[in-house]
């Protein structure tokens, strides 16, 4: 008959089972904890990468864009002088009236094509720049802190970023 054993060492031996239990149940929540964050911050770098890319992209238009100049149509060509002497005093002045008109119409074409371009390159511009803050917007939705003064914070970033794991 096996001794009978006293409520109290009972007690004990229950307490310690239940801890015993208890502790590898911990240890397997904080393990889910740190899969779960290690998932989000894998998600949320991949969001700011997204963003990022796109920024970038948004960027690199403007630049390309500001870099962009006017190119004129070329002016009609002045009367050769040469080929001018061969002719009357009437017909060189008829072609030099020819020429006047030619120019004034021209000056006149170009500072309209001129207005045109301008005014495409404004409204272009303002789309990139909109599109830009959208993206600009998005970024800063994943964390507020990750726009500054209107641009990415790269330190902030790079902070986030940091998942403690290789890039897959």
């Amino acid at each position: 008959m096996p001794p009978k054993l006293a409520p109290r060492l009972w007690v004990l031996i229950m307490a310690a089972l239940l801890l015993a239990g208890c502790g590898t149940w911990w240890q397997q929540q904080q393990a889910w904890q740190r899969r779960q964050a290690q998932e989000r911050c894998l998600k949320r770098r991949s969001a700011i990468e997204q963003q990022l890319a796109l920024i970038r992209s948004g960027q690199q238009a403007l630049r390309a864009m500001a870099a962009q100049i006017y190119r004129p149509t070329p002016k009609p060509k002045p009367l050769d002088p040469q080929l001018a002497s061969r002719f009357s005093q009437l017909d060189r002045q008829l072609d030099e009236e020819r020429y006047g008109a030619a120019l004034t119409a021209w000056r006149l074409d170009e500072q309209q094509r001129r207005k045109r371009w301008q005014r495409s390159q404004r409204e272009r511009r303002q789309r990139l720049e909109a599109q830009l803050n959208r993206h600009l917007e998005a970024l800063a939705g994943v964390d507020p802190g990750l726009v500054s003064s209107g641009q990415p914070d790269l330190a902030e970033i790079a902070r986030l970023s940091d998942c403690g794991a290789p890039v897959r």
